[in-house]
């Protein structure tokens, strides 16, 4: 089973995510695979150079990730088009970690993809668990996190769907207004997931027993 974590950008994806950490569940993050594809020469590296031109590539062959982000967060078209070439190695490089799991002895993997539905991830996931936050904790979040200014941030909010579009479209929803309450939400949730498929929420891979 896979489990997706998803949200707007800032919602707190990345907390939820250590939360089922904790409870014992393999968790892969999306967003660091694709940096892993990223900080060399690679076939990925290559494609995007022939995409967007050879300033979004630094000498050692790794990717320019400001001169690319200066590109695609001002439109529209451009930023889908990353989003096309980048998802299918990104995808590929998950599965192989899902299946990895399963082989040691843990059938559920919780995945971390902020692009959820714009990749297609979400058809591989038997629960799409939502980290919703306002627009106002948003901003101040990534202005302290990622030293953006203000109208940074709402550049980027602007090129992505918002909170309506995922909680129509995920099954679970977990409320990251204050960290104490995503907690509490999230163990709500947590629960509901483990129950409804069978599995022990305090075990939920209880060791093999040899006859």
């Amino acid at each position: 089973m896979i489990i997706g974590v998803t949200g707007t950008i800032g919602s707190g994806k990345s907390y939820v995510t250590r939360l089922f950490k904790e409870k014992g569940l393999p968790t892969v993050d999306a967003d660091r695979i694709y940096h892993s594809l990223t900080n060399k020469r690679t076939e990925l590296t290559e494609e995007l150079e022939k995409e967007f031109g050879s300033a979004v590539i630094n000498e050692d062959g790794s990717l320019n990730r400001p001169s690319l982000a200066d590109i695609v967060f001002s439109d529209s078209d451009k930023l889908h088009r990353l989003n096309e070439l980048t998802h299918k190695h990104v995808i590929e490089m998950i599965t192989r970690r899902f299946y990895l799991n399963i082989a040691k002895g843990k059938p559920i993997t919780v995945v971390e993809v902020p692009l959820m539905f714009e990749s297609g991830f979400y058809k591989k996931c038997s629960e799409i668990v939502c980290v919703v936050a306002n627009d106002k904790t948003r901003i101040k979040r990534l202005m302290k996190r990622n030293g953006f200014t203000e109208d940074e941030v709402k550049k980027r909010i602007k090129n992505q769907k918002n909170n309506d579009f995922y909680i129509e479209n995920s099954t679970k929803i977990v409320y990251n207004e204050t960290y104490g309450g995503a907690r509490k939400d999230f163990e709500r949730v947590y629960n509901e997931i483990m129950l409804s498929h069978g599995y022990d929420p305090d075990n939920p891979f209880p060791p093999l027993i040899d006859n």
